[in-house]
């Protein structure tokens, strides 16, 4: 589990528009996070908002922060 691959995970989101999709059309948190980790991403809910505060807080992707931390995408 890292903070780098929860850095990488948010840059991932914010770049590539499928993978986005992909991830919000999953119901589940438990559900994103094993796409997540099917993609090589290793990290904690506690990692992904230390992540978000490395980039300050403020997302480019408003989607970004519901796919932890919402079960409706």
């Amino acid at each position: 589990m890292s903070l780098d691959d929860a850095r990488l995970f948010i840059d991932r989101v914010r770049s590539d528009d499928d993978f986005s999709t992909r991830l919000s059309q999953t119901e589940t948190i438990e559900n994103r996070l094993r796409i997540a980790r099917v993609e090589g991403f290793e990290f904690t809910i506690e990692e992904f908002e230390n992540a978000l505060v490395y980039y300050g807080g403020e997302l480019m992707n408003p989607r970004l922060a519901r796919l932890i931390h919402s079960d409706t995408g």
